[in-house]
């Protein structure tokens, strides 16, 4: 089987041909964790717009390792 080279691109179309050929369940188990990377991906870049900052001390607290 011939290695893809790097600069070619993997279209939308060949990716849900490969998904066709999945079984229901794991075309289910592949949706599931796309979602949740969503989901991951939208509260990080949530957080990026309105970043947190605390001390050292607070994040001992918070952890339970203040003195």
């Amino acid at each position: 089987m011939a290695q893809r080279k790097p600069e070619d691109k993997v279209t939308v179309d060949q990716v849900l041909k490969l998904v066709e050929k999945l079984s229901p369940e794991d075309q289910e188990e592949l949706r599931q964790a796309f979602l949740q990377d969503e989901e991951d991906i939208h509260i990080c870049l949530e957080r990026l717009k309105n970043p947190k900052t605390i001390s050292h001390q607070e994040l001992k607290k918070q952890i339970g390792l203040a003195d």
